[in-house]
């Protein structure tokens, strides 16, 4: 096991980098504008259950310290909620707002010109706030990072954009995503959003665990001829990079499918994604009929894909379709997943955001183990996505040149057939622009290198003959 997988699955971190965040956090609090109005909420909602309180006789508060726990008390002698205790507080705190709606429906009228003023002036009050210090402050780089190099120093807020992983032109990142089938295709020009990304030891091809993950959006927006805006999305989720373990010679791609209703009534497949350009180029037949109606699967060479679309593993994508749209392309050593509206487990599109708050937290580290704590649990689901698709040498057809450590430097065997004659050679690899203080810049653009070099004369050949 990994340090990363033993690190998540145990709940480890690193106490010197966490102190380190920690003491940065409390100076992030200091200097950043803080919560007013959410305190004024909750001194009224806090006046109105001691009124209620009162004319129980003091019942509810009985009742409320009946639920302590008295195993919640911490080194400082505080005892804090239970969770029956916070389920009672949110009920005695709707109680409160649904006993307050009559009186402020009654002078909503007359107060609403008020209302209107005071988040115009709250407004204005937040922005002043705001001290040059705070809107300089870098807090990817001074807190999110660090928080999550706590848990292993190999892992960056960062996502590598290399059209070499999934096609053998060279060409935008979003136009090769399109090219491999893993989005809807969008005309001459679409905007891009990054909710967060996440890379560990990616350019360590002999770490089996090394991967990358973005929260991503493709879409356009436009206006129409009454000058109305519209927006139209091609790709709303989750993308993964997996390393296989082995080396393939051509590419696969694996795309979900969804039915609609035919003019005629019934079902008619229907594949969202992009057409096959080239004709020759026919859907895998892996013959199962579930199978086939939930996935369409070509390869640059089928015996390929057979090798990958094991029994076991249909019936894994299958599950899977069952939870989420999404689409598969291997080539070389790189998986790329993309999961639509969606992440898998815990690795939400947001989950590794480094934006910085608008407002300071109550609790510099109780905010800062919630933090931690997501990170863990996505890279836990990360991983064990991983697992999912590229399961161990018992699972799949590609025998694995090293099933501990899961270098790629021999050529995969396949149910001990001939090896292939000939192996895609990366002359380059896509580099890192690196900060001066070792962090990378997640908005830096990166100077993808030379693309992959293949012979497209090259025809994979098993006991000496074509079997094409």
């Amino acid at each position: 096991m990994g340090d990363l997988r033993y690190n998540v699955q145990n709940g480890i971190v690193d106490p010197t980098r966490k102190g380190m965040v920690l003491q940065e956090f409390e100076h992030f609090k200091s200097i950043a504008p803080k919560r007013f109005l959410g305190k004024l909420f909750k001194k009224g909602i806090v006046g109105a259950s001691n009124k209620i309180n009162d004319l129980s006789g003091g019942a509810i508060q009985r009742a409320y310290e009946a639920d302590a726990d008295p195993n919640l008390i911490d080194e400082n002698g505080v005892q804090h909620m239970s969770e029956k205790q916070k389920s009672k507080a949110k009920t005695i705190a709707l109680i409160c707002v649904i006993c307050l709606l009559p009186v402020i429906m009654l002078v909503g009228p007359f107060l609403m010109p008020i209302v209107m003023f005071g988040v115009i002036g709250c407004f204005i009050f937040y922005l002043l706030s705001r001290t040059p210090e705070y809107k300089q402050y870098n807090y990817q780089q001074m807190i999110a990072q660090p928080a999550l190099q706590t848990i292993d120093d190999k892992l960056f807020m960062t996502f590598m954009e290399s059209s070499a992983d999934l096609v053998n032109e060279q060409m935008s990142y979003d136009q090769a995503l399109v090219e491999a089938h893993l989005v809807k295709p969008f005309g001459k020009r679409c905007d891009r959003t990054t909710y967060s990304s996440c890379t560990y030891d990616w350019m360590n091809r002999s770490n089996p665990d090394a991967f990358e993950f973005m929260g991503y959006k493709l879409y356009d927006t436009y206006q129409d001829s009454d000058g109305q805006s519209h927006t139209v999305t091609y790709f709303d989720g989750t993308i993964y990079k997996f390393r296989t373990g082995f080396n393939i010679n051509g590419d696969i791609n694996i795309m979900s499918t969804q039915t609609k209703k035919g003019i005629l009534g019934g079902e008619k497949e229907k594949n969202k994604y992009k057409k096959i350009k080239n004709r020759d180029v026919t859907i895998i037949d892996t013959e199962n009929h579930e199978f086939a109606e939930n996935f369409d699967t070509i390869a640059a060479y089928d015996q390929e894909a057979y090798m990958y679309l094991t029994p076991v593993m249909i019936e894994t994508l299958l599950e899977l379709r069952k939870r989420f749209n999404f689409c598969i392309c291997i080539k070389g050593d790189v998986m790329t997943v993309t999961i639509e509206n969606t992440g898998y487990g815990s690795s939400t599109q947001s989950v590794f955001s480094s934006h910085k708050p608008a407002f300071a937290p109550n609790s510099a580290e109780d905010e800062l183990d919630s933090m931690i704590s997501g990170y863990q649990k996505a890279i836990k689901s990360i991983l064990e996505l991983r697992d999912k698709l590229l399961p161990g040498r018992e699972n799949a057809g590609f025998t694995y040149n090293s099933a501990a450590t899961g270098v790629n430097n021999a050529q995969p065997v396949y149910n001990e057939q001939p090896m292939y004659n000939t192996q895609p050679t990366y002359n380059a690899q896509p580099v890192y622009n690196e900060q001066s203080a070792g962090m990378y810049d997640a908005n830096a653009s990166y100077n993808v290198g030379a693309e992959p070099m293949f012979d497209p004369g090259a025809v994979p050949t098993y006991n000496g003959e074509s079997t094409y």
